[in-house]
């Protein structure tokens, strides 16, 4: 048997190089707009997402609100003790607090749900973001005078600057049983 050698192939590659033509330039403008778009939405949706957010505040139906004596003479009676706010800083560059405390019911009257309003403010008094929640007790469906309860106010979106700022748990909503 006669064995052939094998040749080896040399392919030669030839390229050739074309100018842009009018459709490549649009095309490439158009995906540059689509992406720096998507990326503008993103930005935008990120820093005012938390102001939008605030407007649709819940609000507690039927209860007792600032401008009224009683509110004022049960919100004396309502202890807002040991705030705790725990500031962590997102992959944005905002900054997430939760506030965290413990409201204790002296007011001799047993509570249904509190509304409270969570803030964060600069040094001048300027509100870098602030959320209202109401809190109703998971446990019991009232707050008996004497008890206590662990509120948690989550706040998203702050400016970097909070971390020299002041934050505040404030009872603005009272719904008595």
């Amino acid at each position: 048997m006669k064995r052939l050698h094998s040749m080896p192939f040399k392919a030669v590659t030839r390229i050739e190089e074309t100018e842009p033509t009018r459709r490549d330039y649009v095309l490439a403008g158009f995906i540059t707009l689509l992406v720096m778009s998507v990326v503008g939405g993103l930005i935008y949706s990120r820093m005012w997402g938390a102001a939008r957010r605030s407007g649709n505040a819940p609000r507690l139906e039927g209860a007792l609100r600032a401008g009224v004596p009683e509110f004022e003479s049960l919100r004396e009676r309502i202890t807002v003790e040991n705030l705790v706010a725990t500031m962590s800083t997102r992959a944005a560059g905002d900054v997430t607090v939760e506030l965290t405390a413990n409201v204790r019911n002296e007011t001799g009257r047993s509570l249904r749900a509190l509304e409270m309003r969570g803030a964060v403010m600069s040094g001048n008094g300027q509100v870098l973001g602030e959320r209202t929640v109401v809190v109703i007790s998971a446990e019991r469906t009232k707050i008996p005078p004497g008890e206590e309860l662990n509120v948690r106010v989550v706040l998203e979106g702050i400016d970097s600057q909070a971390e020299q700022a002041d934050v505040r748990i404030e009872i603005v909503g009272v719904r008595l049983d």
